[in-house]
């Protein structure tokens, strides 16, 4: 837990259909989940919620309706209230020979809530 930070809890829909990322020389793929947003300070700010690692191509289709992230959403800089942000759905195809690729779709215009609850210490 951070102490001068602040966090945010995401509740997302994830319908993905990876199936295409494998082929005979797919060993596995490692998919995540992560926000991205803007601030005055970083014109980049790049946060990992969720990830999974897939090995086989059955189990490339996630269909997850209230994905709870594994990861903290936080912001050290106090940064995220009213704040826009893109969602990116991203995978690395590790292959058995040769180099890794990643592949990515971004979601844009998410916004967060101008007022929240104080939860916790602090």
């Amino acid at each position: 837990m951070c102490g001068r930070c602040v966090q945010a809890k995401l509740h997302i829909v994830l319908d993905a259909d990876l199936k295409s990322a494998f082929s005979w020389n797919t060993k596995q793929v490692f998919l995540f989940v992560l926000a991205e947003y803007q601030t005055e300070t970083n014109q980049l700010n790049q946060v990992v919620l969720w990830d999974a690692i897939i090995q086989q191509q059955k189990d490339a289709k996630i269909r997850k309706k209230k994905l709870r992230q594994k990861y903290t959403f936080d912001d050290q800089g106090r940064n995220l209230r009213d704040r826009a942000f893109n969602l990116t759905v991203a995978w690395n195809v590790m292959p058995k020979v040769g180099r890794l690729f990643t592949r990515s779709q971004t979601f844009v215009g998410f916004n967060m809530p101008a007022n929240y609850t104080n939860i916790g210490r602090g």
